[in-house]
């Protein structure tokens, strides 16, 4: 559209300087949500075979199915041994049917598997921390439990579950977390999966070179300031990224009902103190066949490795 200035000359009307990066910051951001939400809505949900016992009510909820094949009936669930051959699919619908025919065990065994082949996510290890649970192990339900977490961050049901099955623990320690002022200080990292993260990750270094690209022919100040934003924050998200893959952290899950904790690597060392089934204790160091543990009080001790699942968060 043409327009006369005030001084009789005829020029272009230009868009205001920061219209365009608003425009791209925006268009960014609706992919950037789009993405989010399509990941949190295929991630999180659970298989009708899923059943949490809520810490509220004690009880077994059932949770609706996003599959949409047919289950089978529990006359077709597999035997032990047999499950190598299926495919991650099948394994897992039989897994399924186990569980709802009390099975538990079985279907653990069978969500194992599942679990190996790399199938179904987060939904695999929340169904496997449930027949653990119901079978009687607490030790392998809470690390199923804390893997399930990390896969489905915002999963109620797995954050039920998780804090159902602590009480069930029988020493009163305390289970490694980072404290309040850290969620909130970095509550991305704590909100997000690792594979969300990395999709976040993506779509800054999109936005990111794009708006110095963009810049090298618009000298407009939002262009660059943008970049300054978007570079920051992609920053934040790739460290937060590598830190969950990386697995810096890990967390012991105590296996047996009782197991010794010593001052040293060997199997005559003086004992210090016992841990129970389903305790979580910080790993700090490691040797051959041992791992070094820290209770919150700082309280120290070796146990060996076969006693505890290692969970890396």
């Amino acid at each position: 559209m043409l327009e006369r200035s005030a001084t009789g000359t005829v020029g272009r009307r230009r868009l205001a300087p920061l219209a365009g990066p608003r425009i791209l910051l925006g268009a960014a951001l609706l992919a950037f949500g789009g993405l989010l939400v399509g990941a949190v809505s295929s991630s999180a949900r659970v298989p009708a075979a899923s059943q949490a016992a809520t810490e509220s009510e004690g009880r077994v909820t059932g949770d609706r199915s996003t599959v949409t094949s047919p289950e089978p009936s529990a006359s077709e669930a597999p035997t032990v041994g047999h499950e190598e051959s299926l495919p991650t699919e099948e394994l897992f619908f039989s897994a399924n049917a186990a569980y709802e025919e009390g099975e538990y065990e079985l279907a653990a065994e069978l969500y194992e598997q599942v679990v190996r082949n790399g199938g179904t996510g987060g939904a695999a290890l929340y169904n496997l921390g449930n027949a653990y649970l119901r079978s009687g192990q607490l030790g392998q339900a809470i690390a199923s439990y804390l893997r399930a977490r990390a896969a489905l961050p915002r999963e109620q049901d797995v954050i039920a579950n998780l804090a159902y099955a602590r009480t069930l623990a029988k020493d009163d320690i305390e289970a490694p977390a980072p404290s309040e002022a850290l969620r909130s200080l970095f509550f991305w990292h704590y909100s997000f999966s690792a594979g969300e993260l990395w999709v976040g990750a993506l779509l800054l270094n999109v936005v990111f070179w794009g708006c110095l690209a963009i810049r090298l022919f618009r000298r407009s100040p939002g262009w660059k300031w943008l970049a300054v934003v978007s570079g920051g924050v992609l920053v934040c998200v790739t460290a937060s990224a590598v830190v969950h893959s990386s697995g810096l952290s890990e967390v012991a899950v105590v296996i047996p009902q009782e197991v010794n904790v010593t001052y040293g690597t060997d199997e005559d060392s003086v004992v210090r103190f016992k841990l129970h089934a389903g305790t979580e204790v910080r790993v700090i160091e490691r040797s051959p066949g041992w791992i070094k543990i820290r209770l919150p009080d700082d309280l120290e001790g070796w146990i060996p490795e076969d006693q505890v699942d290692v969970v890396r968060l």
